[in-house]
């Protein structure tokens, strides 16, 4: 019997729209544009975008030891209805942050929330 996660996902985006804020992730599109003279300005390339709310911490010390994670690296919760990708970026309080390592929560191959490494 397949369970339907509906209930779950609009719990999780409830609990982290109370705690957290408004996350735009982007992608610059790899297609090439023309190039207009007059603008500077690349015409037609379009970025993909994935928006939703998030929350970022900090990773422990024991998460740290032993792993690929670094000093200026954190983790977010995030919950949106678009696919969050490697090589995503997101300006955080004055901070680009590139993702590492998005994880989703997906028991039913719908993503719930997305557990994601991001680096500065």
């Amino acid at each position: 019997m397949k369970k339907d996660y509906t209930k779950l996902k609009q719990l999780a985006k409830k609990l982290i729209a109370k705690y957290v804020m408004e996350i735009v992730f982007t992608m610059p599109s790899l297609k090439r544009g023309v190039y207009n003279t007059g603008t500077s300005l690349n015409a037609g390339i379009a970025d993909v975008v994935c928006s939703g709310v998030g929350v970022i911490s900090d990773y422990t010390i024991n998460e740290k030891r032993n792993s690929s994670i670094l000093e200026t690296d954190k983790k977010i919760i995030f919950q949106s209805d678009s696919v969050l990708k490697n090589g995503m970026i997101a300006i955080i309080n004055n901070v680009e942050y590139i993702v590492v390592d998005p994880n989703p929560l997906a028991p039913d191959g719908n993503a719930i929330v997305y557990f994601a490494q991001v680096r500065a």
